[in-house]
């Protein structure tokens, strides 16, 4: 809330609960098990909160049971501790558009934070405490074996890493396991089942083993004249990234000449001033370190021991192997899935870092 002279202020009513909020997750490590404290508690939901103060939800609150007052969800806590603004810093651009001329908007993953700019109802280790239960979250609760494609499996629609757990099916209300978009802006809010999922992952490196080991001679030419030719696609799209990389390093450049100018002028507060300085320092140091990497990559590489070692982990593979953790982490190195938005059909791209997609 905002005081008579604009300035954003902690609302006395709700504050006591932001700060009982980041504790209660600290001690209980679970967003859910905090909503069910909050509910035996009685605590108002902000939803509820903002129809008594504004009027908002009035055709969902006018005629609510006392349960309903009180309904508090695990995703709701987790966006509160994963807040930064209750550190009393101001954040930005915290939303971004493709083109003037697209609807969609997307998260910026690079917000522009200004710290310490009113009042905080946590302190920076409260904070830091749950993040690291946060970050730590998967890794507890998904034990290594059950999550095969940890770090793999991403939307094919806002490009979010899918989140994998329990989910009841709607047809049988048997729980099963899936992976599913978390992002609530994205359009399509992919999902499958991991079975489903290990199905399609089978069948399609079954084809390419398969086909590979019975034109192992083939295979293996192919690789040597790639060797001994520079891959012009493959450098191609590099030298695309290097462009691209060298577009977004000036950009940022510019910016922060902007930011100085504003600066020198007055018209930039000086913490402000450092604060984007540094962010925007580090994405160029970034942006520099993946050019960099990209120049290695250009080099020519040697496909004839890829494909010989290739020929080895599959002469050693056993049919149960296939969707294994070490198999799907040395043979894959990306899986999108996309729902289609008018008839909600699935589809499963997988991505190799092997040489065998060129040649097939």
């Amino acid at each position: 809330m905002y005081n008579d002279k604009g300035e954003r202020v902690p609302d006395p009513e709700t504050a006591p609960n932001v700060k009982m909020i980041f504790k209660l997750y600290a001690k209980l490590k679970s967003s859910s098990k905090v909503a069910e404290v909050l509910k035996e508690e009685k605590v108002y939901s902000p939803n509820y909160y903002n129809y008594l103060k504004r009027g908002d939800h009035s055709a969902r609150y006018s005629n609510c049971t006392e349960e309903e007052k009180y309904n508090w969800y695990g995703d709701r806590i987790y966006r509160m501790v994963d807040n930064q603004e209750y550190l009393g810093h101001y954040i930005t651009q915290k939303t971004l558009k493709n083109s003037f001329k697209s609807k969609k908007i997307t998260k910026n993953k690079s917000p522009y934070i200004f710290e310490n700019k009113f009042e905080p109802l946590v302190t920076q280790e409260e904070f830091d405490t749950c993040q690291q239960i946060l970050n730590m979250y998967a890794c507890l609760h998904t034990p290594e074996e059950e999550n095969n494609y940890k770090r793999l499996i991403v939307c094919g629609c806002c490009g979010k890493r899918l989140s994998f757990g329990k989910r009841k099916d709607r047809n049988t209300s048997a729980s099963k396991y899936r992976y599913y978009c978390r992002n609530k802006e994205c359009e399509s809010s992919a999902y499958i089942n991991r079975e489903d999922l290990n199905e399609i992952v089978k069948k399609e490196l079954s084809e390419l083993f398969n086909t590979v080991l019975a034109n192992k001679d083939k295979f293996i030419a192919y690789t040597n004249e790639l060797t001994s030719h520079y891959d012009v696609n493959y450098l191609n799209s590099i030298e695309g990234k290097k462009r691209s990389f060298l577009h977004q390093k000036k950009e940022l450049e510019g910016k922060l000449s902007r930011a100085k100018e504003l600066y020198i002028s007055g018209d930039l507060d000086v913490n402000d001033y450092k604060t984007f300085k540094a962010d925007t320092e580090d994405k160029i140091g970034d942006l520099v370190t993946n050019y960099n990497s990209l120049c290695k990559d250009s080099e020519t590489r040697n496909y004839t021991n890829e494909a010989y070692a290739l020929i080895n982990i599959l002469e050693s593979l056993k049919d149960d192997e296939l969707t294994s953790t070490k198999v799907i982490g040395s043979l894959i190195t990306k899986i999108e899935v996309t729902k289609s938005p008018r008839n909600k059909d699935v589809s499963v791209k997988i991505h190799y870092p092997n040489v065998w997609p060129l040649w097939l």
